[in-house]
């Protein structure tokens, strides 16, 4: 696998694609760990519920529950994000910025 670090450095994204059981998740389970060790906040979530969802409204509550549940073990309290039901008011859309 090639160094990610650089992506997350220079704030930008990148996909990774490859077949069936070939280690993704716990690649990518082990590089939210090595970022953490590099003092960063990094959680693993799967998005896979929201496959299918076409509306960001609804696919975006389902995200923020999953970045959430992916924060509860691995980061301390002050570092979790906010509980996904504080969000309810908020545009969709708008959830995740900030």
């Amino acid at each position: 696998m090639p160094d990610l670090l650089p992506f997350v450095e220079q704030q930008l994204y990148f996909v990774l694609h490859a077949a069936r059981q070939t280690g993704k998740t716990t690649a990518m389970m082990a590089f939210a760990e090595r970022l953490r060790g590099l003092d960063y906040v990094a959680v693993w979530a799967t998005l896979e519920e929201s496959q299918g969802v076409t509306r960001i409204a609804k696919a975006e509550p389902l995200w923020l529950r999953a970045i959430f549940r992916g924060s509860e073990d691995v980061l301390p309290a002050a570092q979790r994000p906010p509980d996904p039901g504080s969000f309810r008011t908020a545009e969709p859309g708008a959830r995740l910025s900030g």
